[in-house]
């Protein structure tokens, strides 16, 4: 909301409950959340000048909005799983899982192929799925020794960045399944001239913790889309 009252953006939550219309009002006071009887949601915000509560121009108007029928305009299920209360158990967890493929990425870009084995379990499955989804892998390695070769082949290339984007984890104990996403770019010389390849890569991981540690149990690395071309520096 922008200091004369008005309303810059409003991002309206999504309700899986039927379509409803749900009221951004702007009032004179702090936030609050309110529910209006069966089923129906309205969002109040109310704003406080810089000088503290006070009127301000626009007080009183309020935005409204649909919320969409699952069914149609959304479909499928929703992959955002709704955190009621998180333990400090858990939210460790999820934070040592994050910097384990954080620091696969890493390792990665850092030429660490030691460091990088030793993110996996002695005995890990690692798949590479080149021609994308729903295909017999490329090629399948058994054991962290095995994973050597894969990991000092980026040695062919100049530089390389890793960067990671967004992830789901699920906890089941000492054990966790995941999926994140990766644009990798890899930069190379080829025929005297400067070239970039970029890959999207998606990672189904199955995690084990051991020792208090978060390890790779398996890793199936799938090839989503890749381009390569000309790179100026």
């Amino acid at each position: 909301m922008t200091t004369d009252g008005t309303v810059d953006w409003f991002c309206c939550p999504r309700f899986d409950y039927g379509r409803q219309a749900h009221t951004l009002t702007i009032t004179d006071r702090g936030p609050m959340f309110e529910e209006e009887g069966s089923g129906g949601m309205r969002l109040t915000l109310h704003t406080v000048g810089r000088g503290g509560a006070g009127e301000l121009p626009g007080i009183g108007c309020h935005v409204t909005c649909e919320a969409a029928q699952a069914s149609s305009e959304l479909p499928g299920e929703s992959p955002m799983v709704v955190h009621a209360e998180i333990s400090p158990a858990e939210a460790a967890d999820r934070l040592a899982i994050r910097e384990l493929f954080d620091a696969y990425a890493h390792c990665a870009d850092r030429r660490d192929a030691e460091g990088q084995k030793a993110l996996f379990t002695t005995d890990t499955r690692f798949a590479v799925y080149m021609s994308g989804p729903d295909t017999d892998p490329t090629y399948v390695l058994e054991g962290r020794e095995a994973l050597s070769p894969v990991f000092e082949a980026l040695n062919q290339y100049e530089a390389t960045t890793h960067f990671n984007g967004q992830s789901t984890v699920m906890l089941d104990g000492e054990r966790a399944t995941g999926e994140s996403y990766t644009i990798a770019h890899h930069l190379f010389t080829a025929d005297g001239e400067r070239k970039i390849m970029i890959a999207s890569l998606r990672y189904l991981d199955t995690f084990v913790k051991i020792d208090d540690t978060w390890l790779f149990a398996e890793r199936n690395l799938i090839l989503d889309w890749s381009e390569t071309r000309p790179s100026t520096p």
